[in-house]
């Protein structure tokens, strides 16, 4: 399989997206060294249901459980500016996601590595793309060069004709006990200080 370079825009604030396919090199230094206003990106653990964190420190050295990128999963990155991540991606086939009952925090596997925020080119369905999991809602945000006005997240339902898009970030939830909870926030440290949070949900 050839290597791609793939392409994610980021805008000042906090940012879910997702990589189609496993990058080369998955250390946060790899894909975050060109990348100085980048300064923190978290993770979610379904199975563990907690936070994975990460965060720059002045000598651009990155401290926290979450150490690498995975293609299966999402991840929230918090920028100081506009940017752009160009990482080398392989292809990954999709093999549908493995979902601990719960949050999940997954991202979108496309061997066809369609452009961010486009719909996937292999299985662009969200519906298919969870076919045989047990999902009762889903909700993402919008790519910044998508987003416009609107910067809350969008609850997705099941059998309702919703796409899943490559680049970006989605939290399912697994299980039949759903609450109509909206899915977690992050520890109260990263929502305080010069990080702002966007992290408000819609129904």
């Amino acid at each position: 399989m050839q290597e791609h370079l793939y392409r994610v825009p980021l805008e000042p604030g906090w940012n879910l997206i997702s990589f189609p396919g496993q990058p080369t090199g998955p250390s946060l230094l790899s894909i975050f060294n060109e990348h100085p206003y980048v300064v923190i990106v978290l993770g979610y653990d379904g199975e563990e249901d907690e936070w994975q964190t990460a965060i720059r420190e002045d000598d651009a050295q990155w401290v926290g459980s979450l150490t690498k990128v995975e293609a299966e999963k999402a991840y929230f990155v918090h920028s100081r500016t506009f940017d752009m991540l160009e990482v080398p991606l392989m292809p990954v086939p999709n093999h549908g996601p493995l979902l601990a009952l719960g949050w999940n925090l997954i991202g979108c596997i496309d061997i066809k590595m369609a452009t961010a925020g486009e719909p996937a080119g292999e299985v662009s369905s969200l519906d298919d793309y969870l076919d045989g999991t047990d999902w009762r809602i889903a909700y993402t945000l919008p790519l910044p060069s998508l987003r416009g006005d609107n910067e809350e997240f969008a609850a997705l339902p099941p059998n309702a004709g919703h796409l899943i898009c490559a680049g970006r970030g989605y939290w399912v939830w697994c299980g039949p006990d759903y609450d109509d909870s909206a899915p977690p926030n992050p520890p109260e440290l990263y929502l305080q200080g010069d990080v702002e949070s966007r992290m408000g949900y819609s129904p």
